[in-house]
C-alpha cells in the first residue's frame, strides 16, 4: 500500500512517514529491553524514558493520521507491522519452548510499554491504533492474551496485578487486599523472586497466563473448593517457607502451582 497522499502536503507527509518507519524498528526492541525493570520501584521512571524516547515517532504517526484521507488503512498498516516484526523474529527460533518464551515476552512488553505509551501520547490516533494492534495480534496469535491498559492503570494497580491467583484465593476466605498473605507474597515477588536469574521470566509468564486461569476457575461450579485447594496445597506452604527464610522451596512450590494450573486450565501453553 502506498501511504503517501499526493493531495496533501507530500513533503511533510514523507518526512513524518520516514520517521515512523525508523521509529517502528525500535519501539518493540526498546519495550522488550525494558522488561527487566518492570518492578514497582523502577517502572515509572523506565516507562517515562521509553515514552520520551519514542515521542517523536508518536508525533509523526499523529501527523500522518491527520493528513491521511484513508485513516483506518494507515493505522491498520502501522499496527500490522508490529505483529509482523514479532512473526519474523519467531520464525528464526527452532524450539517450541523458545518460541513460547519469546512470544510471552513480546506480549508482556507490548502490554506494559508500547500500548500504554501510545495511549499516554493521547493523540487522535492513539486509541484507534491500540485497538488495531490488539486485533492484529489476536489474529496472528489467537492463544495469547494481549491487554489494553494505560500507564496509570498499570502503575496504580502494580502491587495487585501480578497476584491474580493469590488475590482470588484470599477473597474466597474474606481477606482484604492488604492482608498478611498477599503482602508476604508480593514482597517475596518484588525482592527475592525478581532478583533470581529466571525470576523475570517466571513473573512475565505468570502475568500472561494467570488472568485466564483465574477467569476459568471462577466459571467453574466448584470455584470455591478449587481456590481452597490452591490455598492448602500451594499458597499456605509457600508462605510458611517464606517465614522460615526458605525462599528457594517457596519458589519450587510457586512454579509447581503455576504449571499444574496451567496444564489444567490452559493446556495449549504446556
Amino acid at each position: 500500500m502506498n501511504l503517501i497522499n499526493p493531495i496533501k502536503d507530500t513533503k511533510e507527509y514523507k518526512k513524518s512517514y520516514d520517521t515512523v518507519i525508523l521509529g517502528m524498528k525500535t519501539l518493540l526492541v526498546d519495550s522488550l529491553n525494558s522488561l527487566g525493570n518492570f518492578k514497582r520501584n523502577t517502572y515509572p521512571a523506565v516507562f517515562t524514558n521509553y515514552f520520551e524516547k519514542h515521542h517523536g515517532t508518536f508525533e509523526a504517526i499523529e501527523k500522518i493520521y491527520l493528513l491521511e484521507d484513508k485513516k483506518d488503512d494507515v493505522l491498520s498498516s502501522f499496527s500490522a507491522s508490529i505483529t509482523k516484526q514479532v512473526q519474523e523474529e519467531l520464525v528464526q527460533l527452532k524450539r517450541k519452548r523458545d518460541i513460547e518464551k519469546s512470544l510471552i515476552e513480546y506480549t508482556f512488553s507490548i502490554t506494559a510499554y508500547l500500548n500504554p505509551a501510545i495511549l499516554e501520547y493521547n493523540g487522535a490516533f492513539s486509541s484507534i491504533m491500540v485497538d488495531n494492534i490488539l486485533l492484529s495480534w489476536k489474529e496472528a496469535f489467537p492463544k495469547t492474551n494481549l491487554k489494553r491498559a494505560t500507564f496509570n492503570e498499570i502503575n496504580s494497580g502494580f502491587r495487585n496485578n501480578l497476584c491474580y491467583i493469590t488475590t482470588a484465593v484470599c477473597q474466597t476466605f474474606g481477606k482484604s487486599d492488604d492482608c498478611y498473605e498477599l503482602q508476604a507474597l508480593r514482597n517475596y515477588r518484588d525482592t527475592y523472586l525478581i532478583s533470581q536469574t529466571d525470576g523475570a521470566d517466571i513473573i512475565r509468564e505468570y502475568y500472561d497466563i494467570a488472568p485466564t486461569i483465574v477467569n476459568r476457575i471462577h466459571k467453574s461450579p466448584d470455584c470455591k473448593e478449587i481456590l481452597k485447594q490452591i490455598w492448602t496445597n500451594y499458597l499456605k506452604p509457600c508462605i510458611a517457607y517464606i517465614e522460615k527464610g526458605q525462599n528457594e522451596k517457596c519458589k519450587d512450590i510457586y512454579i509447581k502451582m503455576v504449571r499444574t494450573l496451567q496444564e489444567e486450565y490452559m493446556p495449549y501453553w504446556s
